[in-house]
C-alpha cells in the first residue's frame, strides 16, 4: 500500500491513495483554506479513517475512485458543516460517530511561535491576602530561564493606573486563567524584551494569533497601547462592546491588517467587522496580512481613559510572525479548542453525493445533496434526517436491511419482489422493505406514503394495498415499464404520470398528477 499526502493550493490537489486489497487506514487528511484535497480509494479496497479530517472553510475534500471510505464522524473534526463531494464509489459513515481522537500538543509548530504565553505554566506569581495568586509575570510557555537575559520575551505586570496586578484563578474545568480584573479594573501588563527587566519587546509584523480567553464586560487590547505614544492596537472584542471582533478606530494600518484578515471564531470563519463574541470562553485567532508588531502593552484598556483598563480572563495566547500552512493553522486550532473544552470539535457532517455514487448508513444519514443514492446497511432503525432548506438530495434511498424513519421525503429505489412497507409512527413515516411480494411484483403496504423512483423493467405489477405510492416526476438510472405494468389499487390510491403509460386493474383508473 503507498499512502503519499501533498498539501497545495486551489491549483493543486492533496491526495490520500489507497491501492490495496486489504483493509486500510488512512492518515490525519486535511484542506485548507481555498485548498482541495483527494481521498482516492480503489475499486477493491475499503479504507477507514481512524485520524482526524480537517476541512477549512472554503476548501473542497473530493472521494474519488470506486472503493468504500467508511469515515466515523467523530472523526472529522472541522468545527463548522463539512462538506465532502463522493465522486465515485462509496462514503460509509458507521452507526457510532467514535470517539474523538485525544490530539497531542503540536509542539513542532508552537515552537515557531515568536511569542506563546499558556496560563498553566510559567506564570510567575506572589501570594496576597486571602491566597490570591497575584501575577507579578508570565514567561514564555518555553522559557527556562528564572533572570535575565531570558530566552524569549514575556508579560510584567505594570501599576501606573492601580496597585493591583493580575491574578490567577480557575474556569469551570479547574483549569488556571490570568484574570485582568474587568471593566476598569486598571490592570495591566506590558511586553517585556528577554534581555532587560523593563525594556519594551518589538516584534516583526505578526501574521497569525491565537487567542483563547473569557469574555466578560471589559474594554481592552491584547496588543495594543497604553501611554498614548504607541498606535497599534489589536482589539479582541468584548461581551459588552458593539464594534466587530477585530478593531482599530487608532490606526488606518492597523485598520486595514484587520479588515484583511481571516478571523476565525472558535474555528468558524467570520465577519470580523459585524460579528460580536458572546460571553463565555472563546478561542479568536487571526490570519493577518501582515499586523504591524511595535506593541508595548499586552494586555490593557482604552488608553485615552486609563480608569477603563482591564480585561478579560486569558487562558492561552500564540503569536507567530511566520506564515502558517493551512496544516499547521488547523492542527494549533483544533489542539487548543480540544485543550481548553470549547465548543464540541466534532463537525456537522455533509456529504455531496454524485450519480452513480453512494452513502452507506445504518444509525442517522448525514447531511446529504446530489443526485447519489443514500443506503441503509444492518439491522435496526435508521433515520433519513429533515435535510432542510439549504440541502438538495435530488437522489434515492435504498434500504437493504432493517428499516428507516422517513423525516424527509425521499424517492425510495425498488426491486421486483418487494413490499415496501410505510407504517405511521410518532416521528414521521417508518420504510420496511420486505421479500413478499411475488415475482414481478412490488407491493406497498401501511397507512404511509411511499414516493418511487421508478418502475424496474421486469416489474409487471404495482400492487398499492394501502397508503399513497406516488412515481417520481422523472425517474432516473432504471427502465421503466410503460403499458405492460397494471397498478392493483386496493384500499390504498395510486398517482402516476400520463407520460408513463401505466393502466389500473380491475378497472379502477390511475391518478393523473401529470
Amino acid at each position: 500500500m503507498r499512502k503519499i499526502a501533498l498539501l497545495a493550493c486551489v491549483a493543486a490537489v492533496a491526495v490520500f491513495p489507497v491501492r490495496s486489497q486489504q483493509v486500510a487506514a488512512l492518515p490525519a487528511v486535511t484542506v485548507g483554506f481555498r485548498e482541495r484535497g483527494k481521498v482516492d480509494v480503489a475499486a477493491d479496497a475499503t479504507v477507514t479513517q481512524d485520524a482526524p479530517v480537517w476541512v477549512s472553510h472554503e476548501g473542497v475534500l473530493d472521494k474519488v475512485g470506486g472503493g468504500d471510505w467508511v469515515l466515523p464522524s467523530a472523526m472529522v473534526l472541522s468545527p463548522s458543516q463539512t462538506e465532502i463531494n463522493v465522486r465515485d464509489g462509496s462514503v460509509t459513515v458507521p452507526a457510532e460517530a467514535g470517539a474523538v481522537p485525544t490530539l497531542t500538543e503540536p509542539t513542532d509548530i508552537l515552537n515557531k511561535a515568536v511569542f506563546w504565553v499558556d496560563a498553566t505554566r510559567n506564570v510567575v506569581v506572589s501570594n496576597g491576602e486571602n491566597g490570591v495568586d497575584y501575577v507579578l509575570a508570565w514567561k514564555d510557555a518555553r522559557e527556562t530561564k528564572s533572570a535575565v537575559p531570558f530566552d524569549y520575551p514575556r508579560a510584567v505586570a505594570k501599576y501606573t493606573v492601580t496597585n493591583v496586578p493580575p491574578q490567577v484563578r480557575q474556569n469551570a474545568a479547574g483549569q488556571d486563567m490570568v484574570y485582568f480584573g474587568g471593566y476598569r479594573s486598571g490592570r495591566w501588563m506590558s511586553f517585556t524584551a528577554q534581555n532587560s527587566e523593563t525594556a519594551v519587546w518589538t516584534t516583526p509584523p505578526i501574521l497569525h494569533t491565537f487567542i483563547v480567553y473569557r469574555a466578560v464586560a471589559s474594554f481592552w487590547y491584547l496588543m495594543g497601547i497604553q501611554d498614548g505614544t504607541a498606535s497599534q492596537t489589536y482589539h479582541p472584542e468584548n461581551s459588552q462592546a458593539t464594534l466587530g471582533a477585530c478593531y482599530s478606530a487608532l490606526n488606518a494600518a492597523i485598520s486595514r491588517a484587520n479588515l484583511g484578515a481571516r478571523v476565525y471564531l472558535d474555528g468558524t470563519y467570520i465577519d470580523a467587522t459585524e460579528t460580536r463574541v458572546q460571553a463565555g470562553c472563546k478561542l479568536l485567532e487571526h490570519d493577518f496580512r501582515g499586523l504591524p508588531g511595535t506593541v508595548n502593552a499586552f494586555a490593557s484598556g482604552y488608553y485615552t481613559n486609563p480608569s477603563r483598563q482591564g480585561g478579560d480572563d486569558l487562558c492561552e495566547v500564540v503569536v507567530f510572525t511566520n506564515r502558517l500552512t493551512e496544516a499547521e493553522r488547523l492542527r494549533v486550532e483544533s489542539w487548543l479548542m480540544q485543550k481548553w473544552g470549547l465548543a464540541s470539535s466534532a463537525s456537522s457532517l455533509s456529504l455531496a453525493v454524485a450519480r452513480g455514487a453512494s452513502v452507506n448508513f445504518q444509525g442517522t444519514a448525514p447531511a446529504l445533496a446530489g443526485e447519489g443514492r443514500a443506503v441503509k446497511k444492518g439491522d435496526g432503525v435508521g433515520v433519513f434526517p429533515d435535510m432542510g432548506a439549504k440541502q438538495s438530495f435530488a437522489g434515492t434511498l435504498a434500504v437493504e436491511a432493517g428499516s428507516v424513519s422517513l423525516r424527509d421525503e425521499v424517492s425510495v429505489e425498488a426491486a421486483a419482489g418487494q413490499r415496501l412497507h410505510t407504517g405511521r409512527v410518532a416521528d414521521g413515516d417508518r420504510l420496511t422493505v420486505y421479500s413478499d411480494a411475488g415475482n414481478g411484483t412490488v407491493a406497498k403496504s401501511g397507512a404511509g406514503g411511499l414516493r418511487l423512483e421508478s418502475v424496474p423493467g421486469d416489474v409487471k405489477k404495482l400492487d398499492v394495498q394501502s397508503g399513497v405510492l406516488t412515481l417520481a416526476a422523472q425517474p432516473r438510472g432504471t427502465t421503466v415499464a410503460t403499458g405492460s405494468t397494471d397498478a392493483v389499487i386496493q384500499d390504498g390510491s395510486f398517482e402516476t404520470y400520463t407520460s408513463l403509460g401505466f393502466v389500473a386493474a380491475q378497472g379502477t383508473p390511475a391518478t393523473n398528477c401529470g
